[in-house]
């Protein structure tokens, strides 16, 4: 994932995309926005405690460097599940991590502080996802669900289908406890450490996914939170990232 300064703000976008000109994808980070401490500075995070203003002022800051609207944008109210909703309209989407949609000009987003967003894209059928796995939604296998819905919905050939996925906390972060190590096999834990990546990453080649059509960024959140929140290097309490993925509307 490459990383490009704009006024005060840095957007994340992977290379292999952005030689796609139907297809908008950013990532944002911590910086260049209006909140105060602990969610300093451009937290995007409806469901955090933040001055609401100040989530205003940040959202159209980092929409705007986009040329997107508000009224765009399909938003899920994560709770860690494994609900994927393929889309057609704007708006909130209730007990929902993960959205799929093959409309032009609809941004599909997720918000992020340490979980994982995967971008996923079919350039042959022209459809896009946006997948947020936790260590929950990992467990339950969000990622390949999202893929093999996909396929059903969309009628995708897996092997078409390019995964991206993003910053998020690195297999040498994210200690867990036995609760978390029950839900995953050996080869994905090490000394305490539950490496996501490896897991999710499993769970695209599962799907059908060529592993030369995989990217992983390997940005941790939590080694980088001068640039990005993270759940674990904050305490707990801080702002979030917002992953955006739209299929552009093609000129007449």
């Amino acid at each position: 994932m490459l990383f490009s300064k704009i006024g005060e703000q840095w957007i994340g976008q992977f290379d292999l995309v952005c030689n796609d000109s139907r297809i908008l994808h950013a990532f944002s980070t911590r910086n260049g926005g209006v909140s105060l401490p602990p969610f300093d500075t451009l937290n995007l995070g409806i469901n955090t405690d933040d001055d609401p203003r100040h989530i205003r002022d940040n959202r159209s800051r980092f929409l705007n460097l986009l040329q997107l609207a508000d009224d765009q944008l399909a938003v899920p109210r994560q709770i860690h599940g494994k609900r994927i909703v393929p889309v057609r309209m704007s708006g909130e989407y209730a007990d929902t991590d993960a959205l799929l949609t093959d409309i032009p000009g609809l941004a599909l987003t997720i918000q992020v502080a340490d979980c994982l967003p995967v971008f996923l894209y079919d350039p042959g059928r022209l459809c896009i996802g946006l997948v947020h796995a936790g260590w929950q939604g990992t467990a339950n296998e969000i990622t390949l669900q999202a893929v093999r819905t996909m396929i059903s919905v969309y009628h995708s050939d897996p092997a078409d289908i390019r995964a991206y996925i993003g910053p998020s906390i690195g297999p040498l972060c994210y200690e867990v406890g036995d609760e978390v190590k029950s839900r995953f096999k050996e080869e994905y834990l090490h000394d305490n450490h539950l490496d996501l990546w490896q897991c999710n990453q499993d769970q695209l080649l599962q799907g059908g996914i060529p592993a030369h059509h995989i990217q992983v960024s390997g940005i941790c959140t939590h080694c980088n939170s001068s640039l990005f929140f993270s759940h674990r290097a904050d305490g707990g309490r801080t702002g979030r990232m917002m992953a955006v993925m739209m299929i552009k509307r093609q000129e007449s």
